[in-house]
């Protein structure tokens, strides 16, 4: 028990340390940091280490993507990391800075995103780690779509 608890002291640490560093060169606002408990959930601080409040959608984006990164990263198993809308709430900079860092969470990481989180100068950053990709065509009017295999923007609404 007392190895268990060694090994897992340590584990949660070296989580904690990766995601605080991850969430630091992601975000943008320095005067922000991130405190990993006990129990794996996140709190935001300030400059001075006192409790932030609740933070922003794109915030709260961020902090996820960096506990995600340290927890797979420290894991036993080496399994692929599945982000639905990761950037959702985030602004232009945030999503560049997180679509050229989508390569470095994982070996296989799949990503379900809408059209304006994805555009040309975002994909231009992780096009080379790409093994396959694929965009749902849905037609007007009806309930379904088909996955058509490869980058269609013409499919997209609005365009590229």
């Amino acid at each position: 028990e007392i190895a268990f608890t060694l090994y897992r002291d340590s584990a949660r640490k070296d989580v904690a340390i990766l995601a605080k560093s991850v969430f630091d060169n992601l975000i943008n606002d320095r005067g922000h940091q991130i405190e990993i408990e006990e129990d794996y959930s996140v709190t935001l601080t300030d400059d001075k280490g006192e409790n932030a409040g609740t933070p922003s959608k794109g915030q709260a984006g961020i902090i996820a993507l960096s506990l995600i990164t340290a927890l797979s990263r420290n894991s036993v198993t080496n399994a692929p990391i599945i982000l639905d809308s990761p950037m959702a709430g985030l602004d232009d900079d945030h999503k560049m800075k997180v679509w050229s860092f989508v390569n470095e969470l994982a070996d296989q990481v799949i990503l379900f995103v809408f059209p304006g989180e994805y555009k040309e100068d975002h994909r231009k950053h992780f096009k080379k780690h790409l093994v396959k990709e694929y965009t749902l065509h849905k037609k007007e009017g009806i309930f379904s779509a088909n996955i058509v295999e490869g980058h269609h923007p013409e499919y997209f609404k609005g365009g590229k």
